[in-house]
């Protein structure tokens, strides 16, 4: 008897001491476990990213794509119908900007009138900046003009002209009121513009958005105006119509 009991105690010892060592040894593996388990997530989430990389990547390549677009539309219509004078020197720029301030009613007018359905009524102001050097940060210079009056055949004319009113040699806002009087042929015809003109190398260039449903002097791509924003930059948007390019600089 006494034989089985020490037998027994032995068990109930090692078996006591099993459990220690065990304990002690889950006790050692859990914070390893929870950092394996850890670890494993991250990788799963990194080799996630990674399979979603050649979707991004060609994202990328897409909108790089989309803004070499507008930036070739933009310089375009720079080129095309916004001033070349540069600000970098104010004192030269004042005596350019004077000389060419005049010659945009003559390029517009001509343009107009170069439709024999279509013949302008009214005048057109461009003044200039008197005799003060400009800041290289003017941007823009806007010319609203009031009341712009044209003389159109019919009103299919009309609807046609303002369809392609992107090809006028300056950027123009027609704005949200029209009047037409007089039955065809020989319609006459009113509404407000305002004229815009861009310079490439200034240091700030803003666009003030037209209120109401008038047009703007900044849409997107050709020809359909652009917005502020010196060569090579983005293209903010703008709503209504425009003007582009119908006639010489």
């Amino acid at each position: 008897m006494g034989r089985l009991s020490r037998i027994h105690v032995l068990a109930v010892t090692l078996v006591i001491g099993v459990g220690i060592a065990a304990g002690f040894f889950l006790g050692l593996m859990k914070p390893r476990m929870a950092n394996i388990k850890t670890l494993e997530d991250n990788i799963a989430t990194e080799e996630a990213k990674a399979a979603e990389r050649p979707k991004v990547e060609t994202k990328l390549k897409e909108a790089q794509l989309e803004r070499a677009g507008l930036e070739a539309k933009w310089n375009a219509i720079m080129d095309a119908k916004m001033s070349s004078i540069s600000l970098k020197d104010p004192y030269k720029a004042m005596f350019e900007i004077n000389a060419e301030s005049p010659t945009y009613a003559p390029q517009i007018v001509s343009a107009i009138d170069s439709d024999p359905n279509v013949r302008f009524l009214s005048t057109l102001n461009f003044p200039g900046i008197s005799w003060q050097p400009p800041s290289q940060a003017m941007g823009l210079r806007v010319f609203p003009q009031g009341s712009f009056h044209l003389r159109v055949k019919n009103f299919g004319v009309l609807l046609e002209w303002l369809r392609h009113t992107d090809q006028l040699p300056r950027v123009m806002e027609i704005g949200n009121t029209i009047s037409i009087t007089g039955p065809s042929p020989n319609l006459d015809v009113a509404f407000p513009v305002t004229f815009y003109i861009f310079y490439r190398d200034a240091a700030q260039l803003t666009v003030p958005r037209a209120g109401g449903a008038g047009a703007s002097a900044a849409r997107g791509a050709g020809g359909r105006g652009t917005g502020g924003m010196p060569r090579g930059g983005g293209m903010p948007g703008g709503g209504g119509r425009s003007s582009g390019g119908r006639g010489g600089r």
